[in-house]
């Protein structure tokens, strides 16, 4: 049986070498200065201002806002005023009434915070922090609180507003965090670790409708384990993620210029102890030296951080060396309803799917899904002792018009276009 699933995988590849595949100029050009998007036509943004739970409130963000405030000092140095830092009083409610008069100014819209790292500090359980459109060049996410599955913190662009983190966001343990509708961009001046986004461990977090693009790292976006408290299966499954959701993001433009196969779009590593994540609805265009998503650790050493309990389902996967790789203890993973095509710089050892060094084959599906362009659907490595399930799987020309650029990239050709982030 082995045998004829991999040459029915073979004839359906020598009709990907004779298709026509279609893009338009625009595309290519883009994917280089994908960090000019406009991403409208995508829906890169918050669609709707979410409210605060019960005794929460907004917090609200501007770059003509301050993270400083002044008091009056009846009793200080002869009635002057005190400067200090906002963090200090919003987070500390005894100090909202020193002196003379009332402190501690609300980060109200009319009262903003300057930076999006201090209103993440700030924020409790409930919260809602709402970034005005501008650029903050910024390394945010350290200091953070949990929010809680009552009384999530959510972090999203004001609706109809373009906002712009030039620079890296990093988050542990954001249990229950939602990020909606902003645009991460890779600068060099700030960018000092692999990704441009992270995530370290957490329960039921989400990071919906944002565009992540321009990594010289091993991703753009990039999931992990936090640390553990100590090496027992408990404290494992503690830290790994859990319950998380990738949804709707436009993530692109992978740069790294480093050996051939380690520079992603998305990099799952969340470990064998992870209990369940989905990233789905996704364009993922632009990683000639790697996946668009990559579900598996990094090496033989660290095998056990590979991913446990993953759905992939209806993403758009374009110019990639390979579409999805999985290897070494990747279990569980489920790829569905996915748009494979058009690969960039693919060699040997590519493929839609890319195994290598399976352990667990079996517990691997990858089916309803549509293939252009690559040379083989599923590229094996004959170490495993045997292959993952794939099942109805199409292949065949497919036409695509967009950019990246714009996160607008779609297919016009059925029956592709019943697959990917914008089947129906």
């Amino acid at each position: 049986m082995k045998d004829v699933v991999r040459q029915t995988i073979a004839f359906g590849a020598a009709a990907l070498i004779a298709s026509t595949i279609i893009l338009s100029d625009s595309l290519g050009v883009a994917v280089s200065a994908a960090h000019g998007a406009s991403a409208s036509a995508y829906g890169v943004g918050a669609p709707n201002l979410a409210s605060p739970s019960t005794g929460a409130r907004y917090i609200y963000v501007a770059t003509n806002g301050t993270d400083f405030d002044r008091e009056f000092q009846a009793w200080y140095n002869g009635g002057d005023y005190k400067t200090y830092n906002r963090f200090t009083c919003l987070t500390d409610p005894t100090r909202k009434s020193w002196g003379s008069q009332t402190t501690c100014t609300e980060p109200t819209i009319s009262n903003p915070l300057r930076t999006i790292k201090l209103a993440m500090r700030v924020a409790r359980p409930g919260d809602v922090i709402v970034v005005r459109g501008g650029t903050y060049a910024e390394e945010i996410g350290w200091g953070i609180v949990a929010g809680t599955s009552t009384k999530p913190i959510t972090m999203q662009a004001r609706p109809g507003e373009s906002v712009v983190v030039s620079g890296t966001m990093s988050l542990t343990n954001p249990h229950y965090w939602r990020v909606v509708g902003l645009r991460f961009v890779y600068n060099a001046n700030i960018q000092k670790g692999q990704s441009v986004v992270s995530f370290a461990g957490g329960t039921g977090w989400r990071f919906e409708n944002n565009s992540v693009t321009g990594s010289v790292g091993v991703a753009n976006l990039q999931i992990i384990s936090a640390k553990a408290s100590s090496s027992s299966a408990s404290a494992l499954r503690a830290a790994a993620p859990n319950g998380f959701a990738v949804r709707g993001n436009c993530i692109t433009n992978n740069r790294g210029t480093g050996p051939h196969g380690q520079y992603h779009n998305i990099y799952v590593m969340s470990s064998i102890y992870s209990t369940g994540g989905v990233i789905e609805r996704n364009l993922l265009a632009g990683a000639p030296r790697g996946a668009n998503i990559k579900a598996a650790a990094a090496n033989s050493q660290t095998g056990w951080t590979s991913p446990s309990n993953l759905t992939i389902a209806d993403n758009t996967m374009v110019y990639a060396a390979s579409g999805v790789t999985v290897g070494l203890q990747s279990q569980n993973i489920e790829m569905t309803g996915n748009l494979i095509a058009m690969p960039a710089n693919e060699l040997t050892y590519d493929g839609a799917v890319k195994t290598y060094q399976m352990k667990h084959a079996s517990t691997i599906g990858f089916k309803d899904s549509f293939v252009a362009g690559y040379r083989k659907v599923v590229e094996y490595d004959y170490a495993a002792p045997e292959d993952i399930f794939v099942r109805r799987i199409q292949s065949g020309p497919a036409a695509f018009t967009g950019s990246v650029a714009n996160c607008s990239v779609r297919t016009t050709s059925t029956p592709a276009s019943l697959y990917g982030h914008l089947a129906p």
